[in-house]
C-alpha cells in the first residue's frame, strides 16, 4: 500500500482529541503487517510506540514523532434561530464518568459538563478504549549491556567496570599531583626541612634520604614544576571525563597518559610501561563507544 493511500485513510478516520481510537487501531494494524522487526506498545495515555532495533548497538537513537488527533468542536446545542453552541475539544482531555452523559453529543461519547472556560475540571476516570492489549508495558527496554550507553533522555552513563577504572585513574593522578606538589614545597624550603630533621636524631635516616633526593633533582628544579603541571592536567582531564563524558576529555586523558608513560620510562621503566599499557587498555575499551560520548 502506498504512502498516499495510508494518508487518505488516516485523514478519513475520526480522531478528535481524546477519541483517536479509530486512528490508533489503523496504525496498530499497519504496524502488525509490517515486515520490519519491531516491538509495539501503547502507553496509558493511548500513544502508540514502535521501536525498531538498530544494527549497531552503539549508534544513536533516532525518533520519529507525530500526533494522532485532529482539531474538533463539539456541538452542545442548537438555538431556536438556528445557531449552534459549541466548545473546543481540548487535547488529552480525560473521559468523564459514565453516569454524567452529555446531551446532543454527535460522537455518542460520555463527557462531563464543561465549565466556563470550556474544560471539565472535575475528577475524571479513564475511559474504555478499543485497543487495550499492550497498555502498561514498559516503554523502554532494560539497560543495554555495555560499558557506555544512553538512556531514553539522551544522557550518557558508564558501566560499573569503566567507572571503577577511571576512578582508579583519578586516584593515581591525584597521588602524583600531591607528590609533585609536596616535592616542590620541600625543594623550595629544603634548608628548613633539613634543619628540622637534623634536630631529631630518630629521623637521621630520613634526613639522609632527603639529601640524596634533593641532590638528584637540584640540577633541574624546573622539572618538578613541569611534572606538577602535567599531572594536574592529567587529573583534571580524568575528572572532566568522569563528570562530562566528553570525547575531548578522553583525548586529553589519553595524550597525557602516553606522555607520562614516555617520561617515566627514563627514570622508572616499570611505571612507564604500566602507564602506556593503561593508555592502550583505555583506548581499546572505549573506542567502540565513541559515538555515544558527547
Amino acid at each position: 500500500m502506498s504512502l498516499m493511500t495510508h494518508l487518505k485513510k488516516l485523514c478519513s478516520l475520526d480522531g478528535v482529541s481524546g477519541s483517536e481510537d479509530a486512528v490508533r487501531d489503523y496504525i496498530l494494524k499497519v504496524l502488525a503487517a509490517s515486515p520490519a522487526e519491531m516491538t509495539v506498545t501503547v502507553d496509558p495515555l493511548g500513544s502508540v510506540i514502535a521501536r525498531i532495533k538498530g544494527e549497531k548497538p552503539a549508534a544513536r537513537t533516532l525518533l520519529f514523532a507525530a500526533h494522532m488527533d485532529e482539531v474538533g468542536l463539539i456541538i452542545t446545542g442548537v438555538t431556536d434561530d438556528g445557531y449552534a453552541s459549541m466548545f473546543r475539544d481540548r487535547p488529552n482531555r480525560p473521559r468523564s464518568r459514565a453516569d454524567e452523559p452529555r446531551q446532543n453529543d454527535p460522537y455518542g461519547r460520555t463527557w462531563g459538563v464543561p465549565d466556563a472556560d470550556g474544560g471539565d475540571d472535575r475528577p475524571q476516570e479513564a475511559g474504555t478504549y478499543s485497543t487495550p492489549p499492550a497498555w502498561g508495558q514498559p516503554l523502554y527496554p532494560e539497560r543495554p549491556h555495555g560499558s557506555v550507553w544512553r538512556d531514553e533522555r539522551g544522557r550518557v552513563h558508564f558501566g560499573t567496570g569503566l567507572m571503577v577504572w577511571f576512578v582508579a585513574a583519578l586516584l593515581v593522578t591525584g597521588y602524583f599531583v600531591f607528590g609533585y606538589g609536596a616535592l616542590l614545597i620541600i625543594l623550595r624550603f629544603q634548608d628548613t626541612y633539613l634543619a628540622m630533621f637534623d634536630a631529631m636524631p630518630e629521623f637521621s635516616e630520613m634526613a639522609a634520604l632527603l639529601r640524596v633526593m634533593l641532590e638528584t633533582i637540584s640540577f633541574a628544579p624546573w622539572l618538578v614544576l613541569v611534572l606538577l603541571i602535567t599531572s594536574g592536567i592529567h587529573f583534571a582531564a580524568t575528572l572532566w571525563f568522569l563528570i562530562g563524558k566528553r570525547r575531548a576529555a578522553l583525548i586529553v586523558f589519553l595524550v597525557m597518559t602516553v606522555l607520562s608513560g614516555l617520561g617515566m620510562l627514563l627514570g622508572a621503566p616499570v611505571l612507564g610501561i604500566a602507564a602506556l599499557a593503561a593508555a592502550a587498555v583505555t583506548f581499546f575499551w572505549v573506542r567502540k563507544y565513541w559515538s555515544l560520548l558527547r
